[in-house]
C-alpha cells in the first residue's frame, strides 16, 4: 500500500510539466524507540529433534527452563511474543502451545 501510494505521487510530481522533478515522499512516521529494537535476553532456546522432544515443548510452555533463565512461555507478558518481538518468539511461543493442548 504504501510503496503503491509512493509510486501514485512521484507520477503526479512528473505530469505536472516539470523537467527536472523531484519526487516528494510522504514523511514516514517514527516508531517509538522502545519498539524498534528486539528486548534483550528474550529468546526461547531451539529444541532438538527427537522422539520425546514434545515433552521439551510441554516443559518450555509449563515450566520453563531455569537452567537457561527462561520462565515458562504460558506466563510470558504479551509484549515479548507480538509486535517487534512477533517474529522472534511469537511463531516458536505458539507452536509449543498448540503441542502442549494436544499432549496434555
Amino acid at each position: 500500500m504504501y510503496l503503491m501510494l509512493v509510486l501514485v505521487q512521484r507520477r503526479q510530481v512528473v505530469s505536472a510539466g516539470d523537467q527536472s522533478p523531484t519526487p516528494t515522499l510522504p514523511k514516514l512516521k517514527s516508531r517509538d524507540s522502545r519498539n524498534s529494537l528486539p528486548i534483550p535476553g528474550v529468546t526461547i532456546p531451539n529444541i532438538r529433534q527427537g522422539r520425546k522432544s514434545w515433552k521439551k515443548a510441554v516443559e518450555q510452555w509449563e515450566q520453563g527452563d531455569p537452567a537457561k533463565n527462561l520462565c515458562a512461555l504460558k506466563d510470558w507478558p504479551r509484549e515479548w511474543y507480538t509486535g517487534i518481538m512477533q517474529p522472534l518468539t511469537g511463531s516458536k511461543r505458539q507452536m509449543r502451545r498448540l503441542i502442549t493442548e494436544e499432549y496434555k
